[in-house]
Parts: C-alpha cells; structure tokens; sequence
C-alpha cells in the first residue's frame, strides 16, 4: 500500500534542529503492517527519524509506520508535535510519571523527557520498525497492528 512519507521526526534532542516534511513519493508498505479493520491507507503514515534518543530500538534513518489515533496507550512509542510555535514532531515512548500524569520520554537514558503535556498533540502510535536491509540485526519489528511498546 502506498502510504504518505515523511521525514525529519526528532528521536533527539530537544535543542535539535526540527525539519520535519514531506517525502517527494509515498512509502510502500505491506498491507499486513496496517492496522485493520479495513486496512486503511490514509490512516497511516511514515516517518524517517532524526536523531539517537530513542536507540538502540530505533536509530537515526530507521522508519517507522504510525496508525493515526489519538488514544493514549501507556509505554507506547508515539509521533507527537511540541506546542510550540515550530511545532517539534518527536517520536518518543508515552508513559505515566509518578504522579499518574503521561509524560513523553526517550528510550536512550541521554534524551529529552517531556513532563508538561500540556499543548502537545499526539499524531499516533507506532505499528511497525522498518530498518535499513544492509543494517545488522532484524529488519522489521511488527505486532500484528499494535501499539509497539517501549
């Protein structure tokens, strides 16, 4: 299925330099990695990550496949824009603080972690890791359409 692409998703830094656009084509994806009912293509997207905070599960270039929802599910990896006037797009692992409260958090123990939500939008979940072939090590991580957990 072709699904939209993009690039630029900050598994980094808050400081980091945000570009987060388009990719000229659509990505293909295999129809098993959609999330049914219906498998439905425009409710998908692809992203490219930026950045090392979320390694060793997710490396800068690896892409990964978000279904678009807003639920919240806790220790889920989401697509979330900052409230900001640049509107920062991270992909960060969603979680509950002490307080019972989400917070946004990197997987490496060196990331941001996001405690006010307040403002932040929730694009999405992760459904499925698609990792450079030439990389060593697996090149998908999938769980049969969902949430994967950090």
């Amino acid at each position: 299925a072709a699904v939209r692409s993009w690039r630029g998703a900050l598994a980094g830094w808050e400081d980091d330099e945000c570009y987060f656009e388009p990719e000229e084509y659509p990505a293909e994806v295999p129809t098993a990695f959609l999330v049914p009912p219906g498998r439905d293509p425009e409710r998908h997207e692809v992203v490219r990550i930026s950045g090392q905070s979320m390694t060793p599960r997710i490396r800068s270039g690896d892409r990964v496949v978000i279904y678009r929802d807003k639920t919240l599910f806790r220790r889920s990896i989401v697509l979330a824009a900052s409230p900001d006037p640049e509107k920062k797009v991270y992909l960060k692992k969603l979680d509950e603080g002490p307080d019972g409260r989400f917070l946004l958090m990197s997987i490496s123990s060196e990331g941001s972690t996001f405690e006010d939500l307040t403002g932040w939008e929730i694009y999405g979940y992760a459904v499925a890791i698609l990792t450079d072939m030439d990389e060593p090590g697996p090149n998908v991580e999938w769980r049969d359409g969902r949430p994967l957990r950090a």
